[in-house]
């Protein structure tokens, strides 16, 4: 019976996110192609204040083109989703199993 369960749990919640997760590599490969990560990552972590960090991270943003805007809201956006749907697929697969 466990098989069954085993089966059941990767048609239901594996296909999905796989999906999912391949979206968010797209718009992350995307992202990087406009942003460049390691003079961003450099500049973050010369900041040791964390409030000083939400602020350059913050004028990051907003200084920055649409295109980039664009992306960053679109990768967010496809994280809530995944994390939302992730975490209830998982509660609908185990409601089944009992």
């Amino acid at each position: 019976m466990r098989r069954v369960y085993t089966v059941y749990l990767l048609k239901t919640v594996a296909q999905p996110l796989l999906f999912e997760l391949a979206l968010i590599a797209a718009f992350i490969g995307v992202a990087a192609f406009f942003i460049s990560l390691k003079s961003v990552l450099v500049n973050v972590y010369s900041i040791h204040d964390i409030e000083a960090v939400g602020q350059f991270l913050f004028s990051a943003f907003i200084e920055t083109q649409i295109v980039v805007k664009t992306i960053v809201v679109g990768v967010f956006m496809t994280l809530v989703v995944f994390i939302y749907d992730s975490v209830r697929r998982i509660r609908r697969a185990w409601a089944y199993r009992t």
